[in-house]
């Protein structure tokens, strides 16, 4: 990376990330996890702090962000750590937990409470070194990933002096939230490239390729491998699309953030029991089950590094009048949205100063819906591709409206119901497929390879009906060609180590390739 700090091309930040957890998800933690620490002190803490701090990532510092308490999570409003105030500083006391990075950092930004409990203003961010003293002490053992070392941490007396400050005395909250879209934004990397190593080692098994009885010639095996592909490629459209939206549609990332954070962990989850289920079929695994089984650990702690997808979703719940309201009256940005689903175009620097908790337009991408399926529709030629992407899109869309009105129908309130839960994780869905549809439609290669669109598209249709309740229909006939067709393009690239999804390529993530 060329710069460091809120200003990098966070599409380029994930790109990375996602190519380091193609290899090894916990190292690639390890580093998202220094990110989730200094990402406040870029956002609020100052030029001479933001510099100081840059100055130590550069030269290899790890660090960390202390925000979750045993007892009640990631909620902001119940951190328990305590920041006295004393002559010339602080004085912090209390644990946290997990956290990654804990013994090894060299700079904890830590939420702690400098007023009442309960108050949102009642909290602040200190940035705690590693030589402060006494020391913060590691108090509960490491739950893996190796590299990441997540693990608890425990202020029993630290002091701080008063410039470790991050921004205003009462402001961490706020800090922490628009801190947290950015981590969100880009952490998604960490599952997605482990899922995409999990596909990769399943898909390319020597386990399915037993002469005896050759798995991987079964259509049940091919069609679940493909289908799984076609899952991560929704997902990582998403993920890119809103990498790029943090420097184009900025206003809109306290959405699209919590939006990414629950897909990604729902998804890869989902493959990578999928693809359990398949190494369970072959007689002798071998290393790949060990590998693969690593794999699935870690993605489970992964999941927690930047909160749950619970508090996530609870954030989606909370924006429904606005979504709901957006969505009917067809508010989208357009001109931003053009440049965001653009990937040939580059997205500029982040304007710090539109990071904002309270989306004011909702999701443009989402809004446009619509007026996308009637453009495509206006698009498609006689080709069967494009014909079977219109059907999908107007389906997309026709969800898309009964999934509103389901939101319009939920009553405001501190404890969301269950149902409420299952409609932000239908609107992720929602997301994610107005994602593929924008990203495919703008491609190079578009006109001429609508597959991975379509395998993906069928796929959340059916996710999407299940999640809010809807008859899910047997699978189209048309639709199982595509996936054999897919399935074919698949194992071939998992042979000679090539891309298994259009956005395989770091270079190139909007292209489609075979």
């Amino acid at each position: 990376m060329k710069q460091s700090g809120p200003g990098v091309d966070h599409e380029e930040l994930f790109a990375h990330w996602r190519d380091l957890a193609r290899r090894d998800a916990g190292l690639a933690a390890a580093h998202g996890a220094t990110y989730l620490g200094a990402a406040p002190v870029w956002l609020a803490g100052g030029r001479r702090l933001a510099a100081e701090l840059a100055e130590a990532v550069g030269r290899g510092d790890r660090g960390g962000l202390a925000a979750v308490e045993p007892e009640y999570g990631a909620e902001p409003g119940h951190a328990e750590v305590l920041a006295e105030r004393v002559t010339d500083g602080y004085r912090l006391t209390g644990s946290s937990w997990p956290l990654a990075n804990a013994t090894g950092a060299r700079f904890i930004t830590v939420l702690a409470r400098t007023g009442r409990p309960g108050d949102m203003r009642g909290y602040s961010l200190l940035l705690v070194r590693g030589d402060e003293e006494p020391r913060p002490q590691t108090e509960t053992s490491s739950h893996g990933p190796r590299g990441a070392d997540v693990s608890g941490i425990n202020f029993a007396g630290t002091f701080v002096p008063g410039s470790a400050l991050i921004g205003e005395e009462g402001g961490g909250v706020e800090t922490l939230l628009r801190a947290l879209q950015l981590n969100r934004t880009v952490s998604s990397a960490f599952s997605l490239g482990a899922g995409e190593h999990a596909l990769r080692l399943v898909a390319a098994s020597d386990a399915l390729r037993d002469p005896e009885s050759p798995l991987i010639e079964q259509r049940f095996v091919r069609s679940a491998l493909a289908r799984c592909a076609g899952l991560l490629a929704a997902a990582e459209a998403c993920a890119v699309l809103t990498a790029r939206s943090a420097h184009c549609l900025t206003g809109e990332l306290s959405v699209l953030s919590a939006a990414i954070k629950g897909l990604t962990q729902a998804v890869v989850g989902a493959v990578l029991e999928e693809l359990a289920e398949l190494l369970a079929l072959c007689p002798e695994p071998g290393g790949i089950d060990r590998a693969f089984q690593r794999i699935r650990r870690d993605h489970r702690v992964l999941a927690f590094l930047d909160g749950s997808a619970t508090s996530a979703r609870n954030a989606l719940i909370r924006r429904f009048p606005l979504l709901v309201s957006g969505f009917l009256h067809g508010k989208v940005d357009r001109p931003n949205l053009a440049r965001a689903v653009d990937l040939g175009t580059p997205v500029g620097p982040l304007d710090r100063s539109r990071l904002t908790h309270r989306s004011i337009l909702g999701c443009s991408a989402v809004q446009s819906l619509p007026e996308l399926a009637r453009n495509l529709a206006i698009e498609a030629d006689d080709g069967y591709a494009a014909s079977a992407l219109v059907r999908h899109a107007r389906e997309l869309t026709w969800l898309a409206d009964e999934l509103h009105a389901r939101c319009a129908e939920v009553a405001p309130g501190p404890f969301p119901s269950a149902e409420a839960y299952d409609l932000a994780a239908a609107y992720e869905l929602l997301y994610a497929g107005a994602a593929v549809l924008h990203l495919w439609r703008c491609s190079e290669t578009a006109e001429h390879d609508a597959l991975w669109a379509r395998v993906a598209l069928a796929e959340l249709n059916l996710w999407l009906r299940h999640r809010i309740g809807l008859t899910v229909p047997p699978r189209d006939e048309q639709d199982e060609r595509a996936v054999e067709e897919f399935a074919d393009r698949l194992i071939a690239a998992a042979e000679v180590g090539g891309p298994l999804t259009p956005f395989g390529h770091r270079d190139a993530p909007g292209k489609a390739r075979p």
